[in-house]
């Protein structure tokens, strides 16, 4: 079973880091396209990386915490 109060919380944790991650990702390419300006770019980069790195923590502690159960 699944610790479902440490999972909460890393949702949480998941669902904000995530937004954040998408709203840099959407500004940094709208200005990288509309003012050809790009290093942008690699901030559009660094974000979805960013976004993927929180999904992959997340699942590393679920199942850290179906293990530890």
């Amino acid at each position: 079973m699944i610790d479902l109060a440490s999972s909460r919380g890393r949702l949480v944790a998941l669902i904000t880091v995530d937004g954040a991650a998408t709203v840099v990702a959407g500004v940094s390419a709208y200005v990288a396209a509309i003012l050809h300006q790009n290093i942008y770019w690699a901030v559009f980069g660094a974000a979805v990386t960013g976004g993927f790195a929180a999904q992959v923590w997340f699942i590393a502690g679920l199942s850290r915490a179906k293990q530890g159960a």
